[in-house]
């Protein structure tokens, strides 16, 4: 009975501990990329792999075409090549020495997971030219080392335009939304897409004006229970610009009150004729950017329809003094 009780427990216990995580003998993914193990595996890398230590022991039972760095097992490595070796590549400076000593060409590593995230290697491969991102998983990222011998697996697998390490979506203008729509196509096709491609799919889609084309990567992104407020506060305008005002309301009142929050709020009063209720929230956001040229027209736009044209006129200077090759009086 005790016996049964447990199995029990433990399949519960499996089950809604994280429903993301397939209960049962496979390898869980993002833990365990299983897609970057076979291009790991694929040949297409000429030397030897460097590798965070929890994906040792994957890479021995899914990439034995490649020679693993370091694994789990604590015992098979000595003091000296944890200390000299291994640490000095994840944090100290001459891992361009020990990637050179042991011939290394590829780099499979972690990032935002525990402290292997915090590592100075991750950061270090993403902004040397010399080193391509050749595949991105949930904080799993696999490095190439350009050269000839890997110029085949560099030119089918790199990705331009999305950027890993970098939350902020705001570097995306219009070059680099064409890029990432180019990552974003390659890595559908190899079955690699997951919450912030979608995100970054839809941001650049955004950018380029295509706003139901945006919708349909957000709402996708949003389905991911890890999908940060960003998307809806990017959906929500998106759905403005496509004339579904009601979806888009109804997703701003689940968002905090920020500027861009109150201004797309004030947007949707202004359209529905409440200029009122439009100027109250256009200086809500306002209030928290006052630098905001666009804040500024929009009110003094509906403070003129109400007949407050001496503030509308003030706020229409402000406005211009701003941003003057863009604001029109």
């Amino acid at each position: 009975i005790l016996v049964v009780a447990f199995i029990v427990s433990a399949c519960i216990y499996g089950v809604f501990r994280d429903r993301t995580y397939g209960y049962g003998f496979g390898f869980h993914e993002p833990y365990y990329p299983m897609n970057l193990l076979k291009a790991v595996n694929s040949g297409a890398i000429k030397g030897q792999v460097f590798n965070h230590m929890r994906f040792g022991g994957p890479m021995i039972w899914f990439a034995p075409k490649a020679k693993v760095f370091i694994d789990g097992r604590l015992e098979a490595y000595d003091e000296a090549f944890w200390r000299e070796k291994y640490d000095e590549v994840c944090f100290g400076k001459d891992w361009r020495k020990i990637f050179g000593e042991y011939g290394v060409t590829a780099a499979l590593v972690s990032y935002g997971y525990g402290n292997e995230g915090r590592e100075r290697i991750v950061y270090e491969l993403a902004r040397n030219p010399d080193w391509a991102l050749v595949g991105w998983a949930k904080q799993v990222l696999l490095f190439a080392r350009r050269s000839s011998e890997q110029r085949g697996l560099i030119v089918d697998r790199e990705i331009h335009g999305m950027k890993p390490l970098n939350y902020n979506l705001d570097y995306i203008d219009r070059e680099k939304a064409r890029l990432i729509l180019y990552d974003a196509d390659k890595m559908k096709i190899r079955g690699e897409e997951f919450t912030l491609t979608h995100m970054m799919s839809g941001r650049a889609q955004m950018v380029l004006g295509r706003y139901s084309d945006a919708v349909n990567a957000y709402e996708t992104a949003l389905k991911e229970k890890d999908a940060p407020a960003m998307v809806k506060r990017d959906l929500a305008f998106c759905y403005l610009r496509i004339g579904k005002t009601l979806k888009a309301e109804d997703l701003l009142k689940t968002l905090p009150e920020d500027a861009g929050n109150c201004a797309m709020r004030g947007e949707i009063s202004e359209g529905k004729g409440d200029f009122a209720t439009a100027c109250e929230w256009f200086m809500k956001a306002i209030a928290q950017d006052q630098k905001n040229a666009q804040f500024r027209s929009d009110l003094g736009r509906n403070l003129a329809v109400r007949g407050n044209i001496r503030g509308a006129i003030e706020q229409f200077n402000k406005a211009t003094r701003m941003a003057p090759r863009v604001m029109r009086r």
